[in-house]
C-alpha cells in the first residue's frame, strides 16, 4: 500500500475511535493499548475488544443471521445478570460464551506486521496472525479465553441455577486472565516499538 493511501486510511480510522470514545463505545481496558498503537506512525487500530461474556439465541448452532445477543458484559457477571438477560429469550438454542480479548491492527507493511504478531504471541496471544485484506496488512491478535455452552433452547433454562453460578465464575477467571494479558501486551509493544512510536 503507498503512504497517501495508508495515511487516508490511518485517519479515517482514528477519526472512527475518536467518535468511538467520546460515546463511550471503546473498551477501558484497551484504551490505553489503542492509544499507543495508534501513535505509531506505521500502524492503527480498527474494531478491537478486550474480551467479553455474551448470552446469545441462534436459530440453530453456528449461524449468524437471526442470532440476538440477549446479554453482553465486558466485565464480570453474575448468575443474576444471566436469569435477567435470558427473560427476553424467545426462540432458538441459548448459548453461554466467552469470548477472548482480540485486537485488529493495519500495519504499512509486512515486517512491521510481523514484530506486531511477535509482540502478540509472546503476549499470550496465542491465535495470533497476518493477512492481505483489500490491499491492506491486517494483523489479527487474538487470545485463547474461549468457551460456548448451550445452556439452553426456545426460552427455557436446561441446566442447574448451580451449573450456571459455575459458568459465571469460569468466565470471570478467563475475563481477568485476559486483561491481564492486555497489560502484558502494552508492555510489549512497547519494547518492540520504542523507537516507532511517539
Amino acid at each position: 500500500m503507498d503512504s497517501k493511501t495508508f495515511l487516508r486510511l490511518k485517519e479515517k480510522a482514528e477519526k472512527a475511535l475518536e467518535d468511538a470514545l467520546k460515546e463511550d463505545k471503546v473498551d477501558e481496558d484497551i484504551k490505553d493499548l489503542l492509544s499507543f498503537i495508534n501513535a505509531c506512525e506505521d500502524l492503527f487500530t480498527t474494531s478491537s475488544c478486550s474480551g467479553r461474556v455474551v448470552i446469545i439465541e441462534v436459530p440453530f448452532p453456528g449461524a449468524k443471521p437471526g442470532a440476538r445477543f440477549l446479554g453482553k458484559w465486558h466485565g464480570k457477571v453474575d448468575k443474576e445478570k444471566v436469569l435477567r438477560a435470558l427473560r427476553s429469550s424467545r426462540e432458538g438454542f441459548l448459548f453461554f460464551m466467552v469470548h477472548p480479548p482480540i485486537i485488529h491492527v493495519v500495519a504499512r507493511d509486512p515486517e512491521i506486521a510481523e514484530k506486531m504478531v511477535k509482540a502478540g504471541l509472546s503476549s499470550g496471544f496465542k491465535n495470533s496472525g497476518m493477512r492481505a485484506f483489500k490491499g491492506k496488512i491486517l494483523v489479527e491478535l487474538r487470545s485463547t479465553e474461549r468457551l460456548d455452552v448451550p445452556i439452553g433452547k426456545d426460552g427455557e433454562l436446561m441446566v442447574s441455577e448451580d451449573y450456571l453460578e459455575l459458568l459465571c465464575e469460569i468466565a470471570n477467571l478467563m475475563i481477568e486472565k485476559g486483561k491481564r494479558k492486555i497489560d502484558i501486551l502494552r508492555k510489549n509493544m512497547e519494547r518492540f516499538y520504542r523507537n516507532a512510536c511517539k
